[in-house]
């Protein structure tokens, strides 16, 4: 969803949305029962998705390779570290096509955030997505907050406020 403004090379060199601390476990990607089969049967594994409120997460694993002290000790299942992500287009999650947005709920409302841990962002980046935003990704979003709520994760300091949707999605249900 973010190609036009952030290159597969960008991603490539950090990779830092497929791997986790255990601080930040609780970000793993949320999938529909209907992804949740599709990933089971692409990576051939039943356990690669856990049951989470009324969807499904991936599963995070430790990593394959001997890491540097302080480095994320976990990564997501369909990680393939040496080769990037295994999921096609269709059955990666929403989460996942987003990174480095985020859906979060403060008090009772739910904001468009953006990871300060991503290096790509830098005022000029969030200009790009604010743009993004306000061109149809903003509405994409919204659409699927409605239609799985589950993707909505607990608000954090560590990221940037973009845009309240609380009203948005109101007006949609």
């Amino acid at each position: 969803m973010l190609k036009k403004i952030l290159s597969l090379e960008q991603c490539a060199s950090c990779r830092n949305c497929c791997v986790f601390q255990e601080k930040s476990r609780w970000e793993t990607p949320v999938v529909s029962e209907e992804k949740a089969q599709m990933i089971r049967k692409k990576l051939k594994q039943e356990n690669c998705v856990i049951p989470y409120e009324k969807s499904y997460v991936l599963a995070s694993v430790k990593r394959d390779k001997v890491l540097p002290k302080g480095a994320e000790p976990y990564r997501c299942v369909a990680l393939d570290e040496e080769k990037g992500c295994t999921l096609t287009k269709d059955e990666k999650p929403f989460d996942c096509s987003l990174w480095p947005i985020r859906v979060m709920k403060k008090e009772n409302h739910i904001f468009i955030m953006l990871a300060r841990g991503c290096h790509t962002v830098d005022d000029t980046f969030i200009e790009k997505v604010n743009k993004l935003l306000l061109e149809g990704l903003k509405e994409q979003i919204v659409k699927e907050v409605i239609n799985n709520p589950d993707i909505i994760k607990p608000y954090s300091d560590d990221y940037i406020e973009l845009c309240d949707i609380t009203d948005d999605i109101s007006n949609l249900q």
